[in-house]
């Protein structure tokens, strides 16, 4: 049996974004909003499921405690999984990470940079 072993990679960074609109639901739903500096405080983890052959990426806002997932299966790559498993964590443990923070209850945006190679996620938020 092949054995993969397990990697997290995580790295917590704190945004301090002006002209931002805070997240209000009601502002949200009827179109107003108000301009605020809005202060996240992002991690993201990256793991290999060797059972599945599949990345899960997980994204958690630490002030908000909203939570982002999305797993990554052979047809979401290009070339063999476990490559871009480590092309991935390379980028994330070395490299850039932008995140924009969704104002309703969808998918937060994550742009991954490293060298030459950028990656681009929307991840659905998880409701668990």
């Amino acid at each position: 049996v092949d054995q993969v072993a397990l990697q997290v990679h995580s790295f917590v960074t704190s945004v301090s974004v002006s002209d931002i609109m805070s997240y209000n639901p009601n502002a949200a739903m009827s179109g107003t909003h108000k301009n605020a500096e809005v202060q996240y405080q992002w991690k993201i983890n990256l793991d290999f499921d060797a059972e599945k052959d599949i990345i899960l990426l997980r994204v958690t806002e630490e002030l908000s405690k909203r939570k982002w997932s999305k797993s990554l299966g052979t047809n979401d790559v290009n070339g063999k999984i476990r490559d871009e498993y480590n092309r991935l964590g390379k980028a994330i443990a070395n490299g850039t990470c932008d995140y924009v923070y969704p104002e309703d209850s969808g998918a937060t945006k994550v742009t991954i940079k490293y060298g030459n190679d950028e990656f681009f996620f929307s991840v659905p938020q998880d409701y668990n």
